[in-house]
C-alpha cells in the first residue's frame, strides 16, 4: 500500500469515528439519565481512538515524524520522498 494510500485510509477513518463518536455523544446528551456518562464517554473513547489512528498512519516511514494532513509528496522534517520509501521497503 502506498503512503498516499495510507494517509487517505487514516483520514476516512478519522472522519468516520469522529462522525460515529459525535453522533453517540449527542445520543448521551439527549438521555440525561443514567445512560448520559456511559454514551457521552463511549463517544469521546471513539473520537480520540480515531485522531490516535490518523496520527499513526500518516508518519514518514524514514523519521516517523506525524505528516500534518496535506498530503505530500516528501517529507517536510527529512526531505525524504515518501513514495519511493515505500518502493525501497517491498
Amino acid at each position: 500500500m502506498s503512503f498516499r494510500n495510507k494517509c487517505i485510509r487514516g483520514m476516512v477513518v478519522f472522519l468516520i469515528s469522529l462522525l460515529a463518536g459525535g453522533a453517540i455523544f449527542c445520543a448521551g446528551l439527549l438521555y440525561r439519565e443514567t445512560f448520559f456518562n456511559i454514551l457521552s464517554f463511549v463517544g469521546i473513547v471513539i473520537m480520540i481512538a480515531g485522531l490516535v489512528f490518523e496520527l499513526l498512519a500518516s508518519r514518514c516511514p524514514k523519521c516517523g515524524v506525524p505528516i500534518d494532513g496535506i498530503i505530500r509528496a516528501y517529507c517536510p522534517w527529512c526531505g525524504e520522498f515518501l513514495d519511493e520509501a515505500e518502493k525501497d521497503e517491498t
